[in-house]
């Protein structure tokens, strides 16, 4: 295999032929990139785990309190 075909991949073109394109000409769609799967699983994950870490806080802090109380129903109480 040459150096020179490593450089360049088929992609398709706007109008749906392929094409030889440098990789270094390679660029996003127009649309944007979007979330994939995994990225949009890993930003709930954190938001649950901040959620979470929140209510320990505040269950300790302030047991009277509504997300205290939440989180007391949640862990010990089952959901």
């Amino acid at each position: 295999m040459r150096l020179s075909s490593v450089l360049r991949v088929v992609i398709r073109g706007p109008d749906g032929k392929s094409i030889w394109r440098e990789v270094s000409d390679l660029r996003l769609p127009k649309g944007g990139k979007k979330l994939s799967f995994r990225q949009n699983s890993l930003i709930a994950f954190a938001v649950v785990l901040g959620l979470f870490g929140y209510g320990l806080a505040q269950e300790e802090v302030n047991p009277d309190s509504k997300w205290a109380g939440r989180f007391e129903v949640a862990m010990y109480s089952g959901i």
